[in-house]
């Protein structure tokens, strides 16, 4: 069975400080990587990071992570939605990205980010930093930084670096309506 169901992350700053403009985690540390995310769900489903199940939702700032922003991880973390955050970006817009990738899917399936379908476009906001209703998904795994860092992504040591989406493994996730730029790696990687 899963052990959390429901929960939401709501109009929190993660990873920065309480003004939103600098991070707190100033090193890498030396503990599993899966540890360093700004969210990590594990064994949890129906879940929310914005405005629905388990959400991770609307008005999250989640950067300057040593992980990933969002880690979904493992087989039972099942129909999450991650939707209307800012990740990668300060309360000001600017780059301070997660040491890794802005959101990472490990072996979990039906998981939702971005936008609603029912939502309509929303070019403007997105380019402006706003998240309404899908992720700013910007500035991870070293995207517009001039030392590169080269990272390991699916098992192997690659030059490129954190991706903005990366699913590694996993089935039915959808990922719509999000704006995915200056990332280290590509925008989003299946």
């Amino acid at each position: 069975p899963q052990s959390a169901l429901l929960n939401t992350v709501f109009g929190n700053i993660i990873g920065l400080n309480a003004a939103g403009n600098r991070a707190v985690v100033v090193e890498p540390l030396d503990i599993p990587t899966q540890l360093e995310a700004g969210v990590w769900i594990t064994s949890a489903g129906d879940g929310t990071v914005s405005t629905h199940s388990n959400t991770v939702a609307r008005g999250n700032l989640i950067s300057g992570n040593g992980g990933s922003g969002v880690l979904l991880d493992g087989p039972k973390t099942n129909g999450n939605t991650i939707q209307s955050n800012r990740i990668g970006l300060d309360i000001d817009n600017q780059c301070i990205g997660n040491a890794e990738h802005g959101v990472h899917i490990i072996g979990s399936n039906d998981n939702f980010i971005g936008k609603d379908e029912s939502s309509g476009p929303q070019m403007a906001e997105a380019q402006a930093g706003i998240a309404e209703d899908g992720n700013v998904i910007a500035c991870n795994g070293g995207g517009r930084s001039l030392v590169p860092k080269g990272i390991k992504f699916n098992g192997r040591a690659a030059g490129l670096m954190g991706h903005g989406v990366l699913v590694e493994s996993g089935t039915g996730n959808v990922i719509r309506g999000n704006s995915i730029r200056f990332n280290g790696g590509r925008g989003i990687d299946l």
